[in-house]
Parts: structure tokens; sequence; C-alpha cells
């Protein structure tokens, strides 16, 4: 069970080009003023960002035949490329809805405990529907990147582009214990893309970074 208001709360991050907004993946408000995404979907030296505001509530029918989006400007606030996290900010005249101290960990979720995320699959190709997928901790790893060690839920799901930077909710509850990174990949040369997808990331396992790195760069 999803409490409803978690819906307000998430938002598509698209890039402002002259054809209009290019999808790059998906952030959460953790404040009035602030989100929060994977550093990777807005790259370090990200202009013209984007917030698209979309569903209101998981419960109703998303339109998918309409074509006009709210959007507002939101810009780099801080950059983690080692933790792959970005803080972004919004505009002075502008408040987003936020859960008060929803920022948890993984520390608070065992491994096989059940969670959900939410997230944009397939926005990549302009399918703006926030999906919800409930699934479980299939492992608690760390990870290093330049030395520094950090703490990864692995998700019993597969993720398509567009959910990097969603957040991850303890079922039943409206804590935040990660952010979706992504699919594994492994480290192999000389694979082609099928239909521009990698297809050693067609598994049933995704990497989540703790949410506790998110709460410390606020």
């Amino acid at each position: 069970m999803l409490n409803e208001d978690v819906a307000k709360i998430v938002f598509a991050i698209g890039k402002m080009e002259a054809s209009g907004v290019t999808p790059l993946g998906t952030a959460f408000a953790i404040s009035g003023k602030l989100m929060a995404t994977a550093a990777h979907v807005v790259g370090v030296e990200a202009k013209n960002l984007v917030a698209v505001i979309s569903a209101q509530s998981l419960s109703d029918y998303q339109d998918t035949t309409v074509n006009q989006i709210q959007s507002f400007p939101v810009s780099v606030k801080e950059h983690d490329a080692i933790r792959d996290i970005s803080i972004l900010e919004v505009p002075k005249d502008v408040t987003i809805p936020y859960i008060k101290d929803s920022l948890k960990g993984t520390d608070s979720v065992a491994t096989n405990s059940s969670i959900i995320s939410l997230g944009f699959p397939h926005l990549d190709f302009g399918r703006l529907v926030l999906t919800a997928h409930q699934s479980n901790i299939g492992a608690r790893v760390l990870l290093a990147t330049s030395g520094t060690k950090t703490k990864h839920a692995i998700l019993n799901t597969q993720t398509r582009p567009g959910q990097s930077g969603g957040p991850v909710f303890r079922t039943g509850t409206t804590e935040i214990v990660a952010m979706i990174m992504g699919s594994y990949v492994p480290a192999l040369e000389g694979f082609a893309l099928i239909g521009g997808i990698n297809p050693h990331t067609l598994h049933q396992t995704t990497h989540a970074i703790s949410a506790e790195y998110i709460l410390e760069m606020m």
C-alpha cells in the first residue's frame, strides 16, 4: 500500500531545447525548495533543466493523450559524481510539496524487505507515466568508487531508462530509503546495443543508493 501523497513529490526532469523538452529522468522533492536525482541524469554542467509536473494521484487515470506539460526551471545546487547524486534547486517563487523527515537509509530495510519505487519508465520515448513498482531488497552491498565506499540496495526488479533518480519507499510508509541508480551493467567490451538497449541490462536486479547520502548533502 502506498500513500497517495507521494505522487505529488515526484517529477520528471528534462532539458529545455529549441525543439521542446528532452526527457532525462526522475527526481523527487526533499524540501520545499530542493529535489534529488541521480547525477548521471543531469550531468555536471547541466543547463536549461526543467521539472515536469505529472500525476497528482496514483489512483487516477493518467491521460497519455495530453501533449501539453506543466514545468518550471531547476538548477544544480550540489553535485556528487562519486556517489552519483545531484541536488536540484527550484526558483525563489516556486515551492514544491514534500514529505517532512522522509529521508532515511538502507540501514532501516533488511534483505527481503518489501519496497515500492516510483519513476517514469520509457521516459526516453516521451512516455510521461508515473509508475509504481513493488519488489523486495535482494541484497545490501558496499560499492567503491574512487576509493569511497557507499551503501546500496539491490532491488529485485528491472528498471528502464527514465527511472533513474526515482525514490524507493519502504512499503506501507512514506520513508524514502534509497534512490534508483539503474540496472547493473558488467564492465564488458565489444557488446552491441540492440534497439538502443544494452542487452546486459535485461535482468531482474537494480541498484539503489542509500538515501542517507542525500540527507548529508542538504
